[in-house]
């Protein structure tokens, strides 16, 4: 049903993407544990995925990604950047 609405996309290999994470300011966040997906005892539910179910979510924009994660300033923030290594099948609900 999705690609007869054409709600695919296909994000190229290659792509940067951007994820951002609150942090103490006395931290900083170095390892891909560290900013990539949550292991699973600490997933909580989000947007799109239910408790115990851990999802990666990176933004097409650093921009985007903060916005997403910014609470009450002063807000304190981890930036990372990844990049596809393969092309990446996507569902736009945008």
């Amino acid at each position: 049903m999705a690609e007869s609405l054409g709600l695919i996309r296909v994000i190229p290999s290659g792509t940067k993407l951007f994820r951002v994470r609150n942090k103490k300011p006395e931290t900083s966040l170095n390892s891909f544990a560290e900013m990539g997906p949550p292991p699973r005892e600490r997933a909580t539910a989000g947007r799109m995925n239910p408790a115990g179910i851990s999802y990666f979510y990176l933004a097409l924009e650093d921009k985007t990604a903060r916005a997403e994660v910014f609470d009450k300033p002063p807000s304190h923030v981890g930036l990372a950047t990844f990049t596809s290594s393969t092309d990446l099948r996507t569902l736009d609900l945008a």
